[in-house]
């Protein structure tokens, strides 16, 4: 868990940077700024071989900062301006000041370039100087494509000089993948403290690597996405003499759910070595809510099997166009959204001090959607004060301790059940990861005159897409309970059943993310197809899709004579349809 909430604190570096502006304009308030969902409509200027001139426009700002944009949040002491005699050789040079703040202040300049060395890296550098700097200053730098960011590099953690010193140089590398259409630079401080800018250039910088010509675009779009989970098991030394040796680790994993712009293709579930599977089924747990129940052989002394199960998942496009611009609190709310006020053991919406800050929250003309919006706001400026690891990853844990993507979820909707927002927490698999990950967990919170709306707690997010994730669980609050807390293996203060979970001793049984075990990584989601919008053509896939899975599971899966529990049509042999019109077809062969 450790590992994951490192990387988890990476990812939330780099993705705070490049938040697409939703319905909320979440943009408008909150300390990053706003990267466009999808790059524009033209494709970027090609950059000519052995061009060592840079492709930034203007920067020097000896006479002024055209083609630059500064950020400032509203909610802290930080400002933004232009030293028209501060630069290196005494011409101008942007200028940052951020005061000491517990709320992570944020001062930024940004500007976006279209003239790119497509197919090749690109080095991005500048000039900084500073002073009482609690961090270094950070440069990041996103490429994007018509179908969202496609790379993203950043100085953070590379370039770490902090306090007071003169100038000094500090670079990013990031390729440029064929499709790249613009790249957006942000060079900013997230801490108290002051600094200058000076002589930024971006030049090209050599040629691709392999890995970096094969890489997948960063942000998913509608199509097709694969998602393979691998969990490595053996024996415990200290279990060998056990009853518990006996029987082997039993395990519950939540399918994919059929959910709104999501419906599941494909499911095939094996091991390594193979026909370790000593019986399997799959069960609807709660209404839409599937369960593939596990168990394996015994294990042998030094003996390891890896669980392996891959899904195809079809996920559409959504606009959020429909989101009203403002929605006032009712005198009662619907049925099927009352359960998510409640209370409960991960999300403590009556904890004293959550309903202290959930009245500072709610906005004052009542307005859910700006109420809302003041949640997001605050959970991506809280740093908590103390430095130590949550023990149990709640809400009350989550505002003074070091805590996960679990923690930010539990805490959101206890924000906004506190204010009487329903609110629910999801548990998927996210598609933005750039590698093997764990899971993740958003929130969607309950807007009169829309219904639920999806948003991203961890990274400062409103909308989240339905490419971005792909869902398994929608919480209910029953499921917030005890059981998340006491659990006998797993994080504590993580949802029930919202991914998987262990049966019986698994005290009995080491279990390890094999995808990546140096990070404890069991899950990477992939997009082998991406599709174009058209209605009537995902009208037709819908369609054909929940026809399939409905007789699948009408079947009462359960393992076949190879030892697997799969769905007749394989999940590698859908990865070729290009459309949604292609891929009815092959939905619709025996």
């Amino acid at each position: 868990m450790r590992s994951w909430i490192r990387v988890a604190a990476i990812l939330t570096a780099v993705f705070l940077l490049t938040s697409s502006q939703g319905p909320l304009d979440v943009a408008s308030s909150v300390t990053s700024p706003a990267v466009p969902e999808s790059g524009p409509s033209k494709a970027g200027t090609q950059v000519p071989a052995g061009t060592d001139q840079s492709l930034i426009t203007n920067g020097t700002f000896d006479r002024d900062t055209s083609g630059w944009r500064s950020v400032a949040d509203p909610n802290t002491s930080g400002w933004v301006d232009w030293s028209p005699s501060a630069g290196r050789s005494g011409g101008g040079a942007l200028h940052l000041i951020a005061a000491p703040s517990r709320s992570r202040p944020f001062v930024s300049w940004t500007c976006t370039f279209d003239s790119l060395p497509i197919g090749r890296r690109m080095r991005v550098s500048a000039w900084v100087k500073c002073a009482r700097c609690e961090d270094a200053p950070v440069a990041t730098v996103t490429i994007t494509g018509a179908a969202g960011n496609l790379a993203v590099a950043s100085s953070g953690g590379v370039f770490t000089r902090t306090g007071g010193f003169d100038w000094a140089r500090i670079e990013v590398l990031v390729p440029v993948p064929e499709g790249g259409q613009s790249a957006y630079l942000s060079l900013f401080l997230r801490s108290g403290g002051e600094a200058w800018i000076d002589d930024v250039q971006a030049v090209a910088a050599g040629s691709l690597t392999d890995a970096e010509h094969g890489a997948e675009p960063i942000e998913k779009g509608p199509g097709l996405l694969r998602v393979h989970s691998a969990w490595e098991y053996s024996l415990r030394a200290s279990a060998t003499s056990q009853a518990a040796a006996r029987a082997g680790p039993q395990v519950l994993i939540a399918l994919p759910l059929d959910y709104r712009e999501q419906v599941p293709l494909a499911f095939e579930l094996t091991t390594r070595p193979a026909r370790r599977v000593q019986a399997a089924r799959v069960y609807e747990e709660r209404p839409g809510a599937w369960i593939a129940r596990v168990e394996l052989a015994p294990l042998g002394p030094e003996e390891k099997v890896v669980l392996d199960w891959t899904a195809v998942v079809l996920v559409g496009p959504r606009s959020f166009r429909d989101f009203p611009k403002r929605a006032s609190f009712p005198t009662e709310w619907p049925p099927e959204a009352r359960p998510w006020l409640a209370a409960t053991r991960c999300a403590q919406a009556d904890d004293p001090r959550i309903r202290r800050i959930a009245v500072g929250l709610r906005d004052s003309s009542q307005d859910v959607r700006r109420t809302v919006e003041n949640t997001l706001v605050w959970l991506l400026n809280h740093t908590p004060e103390g430095r130590d690891l949550c023990s149990v990853f709640d809400a009350v844990q989550a505002l003074d301790h070091v805590g996960s993507c679990v923690s930010s979820a539990n805490l959101a909707a206890a924000l906004l059940r506190a204010n009487g927002i329903p609110a629910r927490i999801l548990g998927g698999y996210p598609s933005w990861a750039s590698g093997p990950m764990q899971c993740h967990f958003i929130v969607e919170a309950f807007v009169p005159g829309y219904g639920w709306f999806p948003l991203e707690p961890t990274r400062g997010r409103a909308p989240v897409r339905p490419s971005d994730q792909v869902q398994v669980s929608i919480v209910p609050p029953q499921y917030e309970d005890q059981r998340a807390v006491d659990r006998k293996s797993g994080v504590p203060g993580l949802l029930y059943l919202s991914i998987r979970e262990t049966l019986g001793d698994a005290r009995a049984f080491w279990g390890f993310g094999a995808l990546d075990r140096e990070r404890g990584a069991a899950v990477a989601v992939t997009q082998p197809q991406l599709y174009a919008h058209d209605a009537a053509e995902w009208e037709q896939a819908f369609t054909a899709a929940r026809v399939r899975r409905s007789a699948w599971l009408a079947q009462k899966p359960s393992l076949d004579a190879d030892g697997a529990l799969r769905t007749p049509l394989a999940a590698d042999s859908l990865l070729a349809a290009r459309s949604p019109t292609a891929l009815v077809s092959r939905l619709s062969a025996p």
